[in-house]
């Protein structure tokens, strides 16, 4: 893993530890904290102002795909192709429940609100609400006809839009748990979402190269930037 100064585009630290590519990585919301995921199936956690080691999570039996944080901080949420996510406390450094339903790999990974529950995307083509705390499935989302790559959830949760390897953006209703209506225009697997921050527009990048802003009020596409190559993610 390396770090890098922007003003400087210099190189400021290498970590080593993991034995496999490295899959995912995320900061703690005070940036102290470096916390990554290895296609060796373990997570690692880093201090990064001593860029040291301060620990090991694992118990997944395959390749980590994705990683999401807790509001505050104090759980880490971890899929796989094993086919399981795993909720973990960084508090104890240990593993909470084990969420286990889906037939095939899990891509996608996501808290809602205080983190009570959480979201999982799959290889399946589903997209599974569960109790992060009792390991139980509360409902699945079904609407996609390929492997879901990405989901993001408004702030409120009260929505909570998924896509796909079909091309298609879904936004879902999690009151009614039902499809509210589909964004297309990609011509390519859409990988990454992400929502502007007044969670009126959602951007999502695809592997045709394009970047696409959505409006969901209108529930049509405002513009597109093209890209020079696939695009896996955009924040």
């Amino acid at each position: 893993i390396r770090s890098w100064d922007l003003n400087e585009v210099t190189q400021q630290t290498n970590l080593f530890g993991h034995q496999g590519a490295i899959t995912s990585i995320l900061f703690t919301s005070q940036n102290e904290t470096i916390i990554s995921s290895s296609a060796d199936g373990s997570i690692k956690i880093w201090d990064f102002l001593s860029k040291k080691e301060e620990g090991s999570l694992r118990g997944h039996s395959a390749e980590i795909t994705s990683l999401a944080l807790s509001a505050d901080d104090e759980h880490l949420i971890s899929g796989s192709l094993d086919k399981t996510a795993k909720v973990w406390s960084l508090k104890h450094m240990a593993e909470v429940t084990n969420l286990t339903g889906h037939s095939a790999a899990v891509t996608a990974v996501l808290f809602l609100g205080a983190g009570l529950q959480a979201a999982t995307g799959s290889k399946d083509a589903t997209v599974r609400i569960w109790n992060s705390k009792t390991g139980s499935s509360l409902f699945t989302l079904t609407g996609h006809k390929s492997q879901v790559n990405d989901i993001v959830a408004t702030v409120d949760n009260s929505r909570l839009v998924s896509a796909s390897d079909d091309e298609r953006i879904i936004v879902w209703s999690l009151k009614t748990r039902a499809t509210e209506f589909s964004l297309l225009g990609h011509n390519g697997p859409v990988r990454t979402l992400n929502f502007t921050p007044d969670n009126q527009r959602i951007v999502s990048g695809s592997a045709d190269e394009t970047i696409r802003c959505w409006n969901l009020k209108t529930q049509s596409e405002e513009f597109q930037l093209k890209a020079s190559a696939i695009v896996n993610h955009c924040f």
